[in-house]
């Protein structure tokens, strides 16, 4: 069988706290498995490709299964590891939430629901795909051997089915929405992120923009950025109530003027600024207005938020109207903050094409709850095993003779992996047969053409 390099169990080990003893020596199998094999993530496949030939195998299906251990500590422990491998101390944290469909069919797969495919779907032609929502949170930061981008690592992945999954008896006979899987999502968080001493922002498209979502993150200290509503209701801070005027102080003051008739206003001032990056173009030069405002909801509900509305002097993009709970941020990095949350996408669509998500074939409610999470941290387990082999040099781009890549993509960090993962067995074979050792050097050449093509 495949055995883990010792500079990869060095960063694996730390989670072995939340397994017991025989769990932990499935879950390294199955690690192993799941990054060497190259089709579908099936536990056969990925016995398979570790050369696992014995009979006990319905102990790896049990794993995920039956077996006793949590992926919400799993969860909090690979975000403190990124933030310990990756960040610099006091570093602001950037955290990006969106919803995923992984694409299921099955009549026992009790969760599946139907949705809206976002991928595929555009303003005019909606697609709706039977699956399984995803609720997944990415820590956004750049990379050692990124040069000035970053990459989303998911690190908490959470199961969110539809409303008809509750109204059809089969849920706990509580409806719960989406808002309240990211209301548990935020307290998890919160929990987590206690103690370090770091600003954190959350970053969502419209479906964020909550007033309860906005209020909790502003109570635990999580800075919401989301995209607003143009239409959205919005006051000026209440002028102080002078002294020995008759009645009460005012809790808001004149509505802010609406944002679709600011873009056209010729009293708003604009401010200027120019992107390196936007949305894949380079030196993108936009318009932005500022201020600060109270959001308002009823005698009980007010909560002081910065806004920033973006426009477009060319007409291609759409105007923006960004909304956070921090008061204190500087606007351009609002602006990038946002942008940010694109990554989570590419993240998506590589785990996707590179890690197998969609072609798992569990069909019970626990193993289906474990393996996708399991498959998204898998992604950021790889860039926490790829920092040491970039260290060392072992990192580098995999250009083809028909496309002249510049930077490094997640295929050249999988088969960075996958490559230290082969030369560690061929390594223990030829430890165990001293009567190959002299034909080592002749199938050096064979060996690395073997890894590449391979991988």
């Amino acid at each position: 069988m495949t055995t883990l390099p010792p500079e990869f169990l060095s960063v694996i080990s730390s989670f072995s706290r939340h397994f017991t003893k025989p769990s932990w020596g499935n879950a390294l199998v199955l690690l192993c498995g799941a990054l060497l094999t190259t089709g579908s993530r099936t536990v056969c496949n990925c016995l398979r490709a570790v050369g696992y030939r014995a009979a006990n195998y319905y102990k790896y299906h049990r794993f995920l299964s039956r077996a006793r251990w949590s992926g919400i500590d799993l969860g909090g422990s690979l975000l403190r590891l990124l933030i310990h491998t990756f960040c610099q101390p006091g570093q602001a944290l950037v955290i990006a939430l969106d919803e995923t469909i992984e694409r299921r069919w099955g009549r026992r797969i009790a969760k599946r629901g139907i949705y809206r495919d976002a991928v595929r779907s555009s303003e005019k032609h909606k697609v709706f795909v039977s699956g399984l929502r995803w609720l997944v949170a990415a820590l956004v930061l750049p990379l050692p051997w990124l040069k000035g981008k970053k990459w989303a690592l998911p690190f908490f992945s959470a199961l969110c089915p539809s409303k008809g999954y509750f109204t059809e008896g089969r849920g706990s006979g509580v409806t719960k929405k989406l808002t309240d899987y990211i209301l548990a999502t935020m307290s998890c968080l919160a929990r987590w992120l206690r103690g370090l001493d770091r600003k954190v922002y959350l970053v969502g498209d419209g479906a964020y923009f909550v007033f309860d979502l906005l209020k909790k993150g502003h109570e635990e200290q999580l800075h919401w950025i989301v995209r607003g509503r143009m239409d959205a209701l919005l006051y000026h801070f209440p002028s102080p109530k002078k002294p020995g005027t008759p009645g009460v102080q005012a809790k808001v003051g004149k509505p802010l003027l609406k944002m679709n008739k600011r873009l056209t206003d010729k009293r708003v001032k604009w401010q200027e600024v120019t992107f390196a990056e936007w949305y894949g173009e380079a030196n993108k030069k936009m318009y932005y207005s500022t201020g600060k405002s109270i959001w308002y909801k009823g005698r009980h509900y007010r909560l002081p938020v910065q806004w920033v509305l973006l426009k477009d002097p060319e007409g291609k993009a759409k105007p923006t109207l960004l909304i956070t709970t921090c008061l204190d941020i500087e606007p351009k990095q609002i602006i990038l903050n946002f942008v940010a949350r694109w990554q989570i996408e590419v993240t998506f669509a590589e785990v996707r094409r590179h890690l197998g998500i969609e072609t798992q074939r569990q069909w019970s409610d626990l193993a289906i709850e474990r393996t996708t999470p399991l498959l998204m941290g898998l992604f950021s387990v790889c860039c926490l095993l790829a920092k040491e082999l970039h260290a060392t040099g072992q990192l580098k781009v995999q250009a083809t003779a028909w496309y002249a890549k510049k930077h490094i993509t997640f295929s050249d960090v999988l088969l960075a992996v996958r490559r230290r993962c082969w030369q560690e067995r061929e390594r223990s074979i030829f430890r165990q047969k001293t009567d190959l050792k002299h034909y080592r050097l002749k199938l050096a050449y064979l060996w690395d053409d073997f890894w590449t093509a391979a991988a």
